[in-house]
């Protein structure tokens, strides 16, 4: 039993990390922010289809910095919608659609990706 639950936890963490390192490549962005906090990663599809949506929280600051050195958008001229900054990216890896989303007057960061 003991080695069932330590197994879902190693898949669980190896999954989690597969679909943050699988977001960055799809959307072409270099590593989070080390001041990010409350990463959150969403995934949905199947052995067909692949989603991912990763959301943190980081100084703005240290967000424009990441998003300057970033490949995926520091070529972008994003949308604007009031304080919230839209990037349609390039994806790569395969990918079909990358996005992201930044909310300034929350230092609030959304990436959407997806390949089919």
């Amino acid at each position: 039993m003991l080695l069932t639950v330590v197994g879902y936890f190693y898949l669980q963490s190896a999954n989690y990390h597969s679909a943050l390192d699988a977001t960055k490549e799809w959307a072409q962005l270099n590593e989070f922010p080390v001041t990010a906090t409350n990463l959150t990663v969403e995934t949905q599809g199947n052995m067909f289809t692949r989603e991912f949506t990763v959301e943190f929280d980081a100084p703005l600051a240290d967000i424009e910095n990441w998003l300057r050195k970033s490949p995926g958008t520091n070529s972008v001229t994003p949308t604007t919608d009031g304080d919230v900054r839209h990037y349609d990216i390039d994806p790569g890896g395969g990918a079909q659609h990358a996005e992201l989303e930044l909310d300034e007057s929350q230092g609030h960061v959304k990436i959407h990706t997806y390949w089919s």
